[in-house]
């Protein structure tokens, strides 16, 4: 049999045209940003990019690419061919957004209402957001307490009520909501007529240990927890002589104390007992936030875990960065509540007592630490406490943006929400300004796409630019996904980053660069971004949406820009016998 062969002439005529007709390759991959998510470049903003690697390095502190979360690393594709001296790269294509100052309904964010178990003996969630709307306000989030002191001398919680902590985040899931959830064994503070007493360690463990498997099966519907459980109202102070749950501050002469003590307002200096439900708190509720009460509380708890000694004032506050957020340690995942928000100087004990250097020490612990967790809370006085010589209604949004408040209760104290409401600011009133601004508010200011046509398959780099302009952050995760749709509806979606935050406050704007591998299938195709909640994918309600005038249908953002697939072309050789 004969073997098939070609001449040498006709070998390189075959090579000279396979030269002349070869689709060019992608840019070179190597230097390029890993498909892995990661802010690369952030404020100042960087000029449109071109082919190639970005031209500023990530800023200290942001989120770098990193090969291990997915995809491969950033030099595992082969490198294309140089381009001649004379072949120019190919111009990126890049969309300009404005922002939107509408205050859109996002989750875990904005205002909350107020619920309390057992006066309602089931979570009417419904009812909840008609009543906000009343107020003027939408609302995603819902404060739930859950007072406890029937069962604060049981062993064992009863089964009736573990359904009705099921069935509470179950209504909240299906209404689109997510709770802000908090335990306490104490509904008031003890008097001449009533005394609530701490239950022991050991049962608060056991209780906890009952609870866990159904906060965990409902996590999807938690934004985040209270630390509650010690004190009146579960708000850490005055605990039980006892139950030796918190230990008095320094320097307090706590007295003789009738059973359970009375108004022991200095009682509130956690100990290794604190720590213990702290811990047992995140560990039975893992991926959520535990905010406490007071900055002096966080700071002591990690000191007491780094093997400080009890009975101490902290000695050091020593805020979260963001190297150290966004981790599974006590320090990231712990936030702060203020429920006496502008109440006075101090927030009526929230802060030390005395003005001064160590009051101010305190407040920007807080005003930095939050910037990577949660704060919340409410207010406890008819009107806010304003220094002399401050304009009121500016004074009070500041205060809100220094301290990033994700959510403040809508429902308490009802005269300064009216106080709110009747505050002229900006365009409308300080109440829609916060409406707007508590919490994130993520806008696009740019995106850019390149090469804006390409072979199927081949690598294209996406580069978002975003800006934080809300109080505070995305402290639970999103998925961050591009959406390619074509003509005829055909959508080829990607997941950019499984578990996106999003730039913090107040940081500038902050470019992510991704790269993503062209749809299979030639045509021209628009560009999306959607951002999902890994706990509600499919539920729209849980997307986030931004704050960016652009299009917005089905949790999809239009990203204004599209790409041009061509087909593979496949080059065979002519055989001769």
């Amino acid at each position: 049999m004969r073997r098939r062969t070609l001449s040498r002439s006709l070998r390189l005529l075959l090579a000279g045209l396979g030269a002349a007709c070869a689709i060019p390759g992608p840019a070179p991959t190597q230097g390029w940003p890993s498909p892995t998510p990661g802010p690369v470049a952030s404020s100042p903003a960087p000029p449109p990019p071109t082919a190639g690697p970005s031209a500023l390095p990530p800023r200290p502190g942001t989120l770098r690419p990193s090969p291990t979360t997915g995809g491969p690393s950033p030099t595992s594709a082969p490198a294309a061919p140089s381009p001649s001296p004379t072949a120019r790269p190919p111009a990126p294509a890049i969309a300009v957004f404005e922002p939107d100052p509408t205050p859109y309904p996002n989750p875990d964010r904005g205002f909350a209402a107020d619920s309390y178990y057992p006066d309602e003996p089931a979570l009417d969630p419904w009812g909840k957001i008609a009543w906000a709307e009343a107020q003027g306000v939408r609302i995603r989030l819902i404060r739930r307490t859950y007072y406890l002191h029937a069962y604060a001398d049981q062993e064992a919680l009863p089964p009736s009520l573990l359904a009705t902590v099921a069935q509470d985040l179950s209504a909240a899931r299906e209404a689109g909501v997510r709770l802000i959830l908090r335990f306490a064994y104490r509904p008031a503070e003890n008097s001449e007529t009533a005394a609530y007493c701490d239950p022991p360690l050991g049962r608060i463990l056991a209780h906890l240990a009952q609870l866990g498997p159904i906060l965990r099966a409902g996590r999807g519907a938690i934004a985040y927890l209270e630390a509650g459980l010690i004190g009146p109202w579960g708000e850490w102070h005055s605990a039980s002589p006892e139950a030796a749950l918190l230990d008095p501050l320094p320097g307090y002469a706590e007295g003789a104390q009738p059973p359970c003590g009375r108004m022991n307002y200095d009682r509130k200096l956690p100990n290794r007992k604190t720590l213990q439900i702290v811990e047992a708190m995140l560990r039975e509720v893992p991926g959520r936030l535990v905010a406490v009460r007071f900055p002096m509380a966080k700071a002591k708890l990690l000191e007491l875990a780094a093997g400080g000694e009890e009975g101490t004032y902290p000695a050091a506050f020593v805020p979260l960065t963001a190297a150290e957020a966004r981790r599974d340690t006590l320090k990231a995942r712990l936030g702060g509540h203020n429920d006496c928000f502008l109440a006075s100087p101090d927030d009526n004990g929230t802060y030390f007592y005395t003005p001064g250097p160590q009051q101010e020490r305190e407040k920007e612990y807080w005003s930095r630490d939050s910037r990577y967790t949660v704060m919340g809370g409410e207010t406890c006085t008819p009107a806010p406490y304003i220094p002399p010589g401050e304009d009121p209604p500016a004074y009070v949004y500041a205060q809100f943006r220094r301290f990033r408040f994700n959510n403040l209760n809508l429902a308490y104290h009802p005269d300064f929400i009216r106080w709110l409401a009747a505050q002229p600011f900006g365009d409308d009133t300080l109440l829609k300004a916060l409406e707007r601004d508590l919490g994130y508010r993520l806008h696009l200011r740019r995106a850019t796409l390149l090469p804006a046509r390409a072979p199927a398959g081949s690598p294209l780099q996406v580069s978002l630019e975003l800006e934080n302009l809300g109080f505070g952050s995305l402290y639970n995760p999103k998925t961050l996904i591009l959406v390619f749709r074509r003509e005829d509806h055909r959508q080829v979606e990607h997941v950019l980053e499984g578990t996106f935050y999003g730039p913090a406050p107040e940081e500038g704007p902050a470019v992510y660069t991704y790269t993503v591998p062209a749809p299979t299938e030639a045509g021209r195709y628009d560009l999306y971004l959607k951002i999902s909640d890994p706990d509600a994918p499919e539920d729209l309600r849980y997307h986030v949406r931004l704050a960016t005038r652009t299009a917005y249908e089905r949790g999809m953002h239009a990203l204004n820009l599209a790409v041009e697939i061509m087909e593979a072309r496949v080059f065979l050789p002519l055989i001769s016998r």
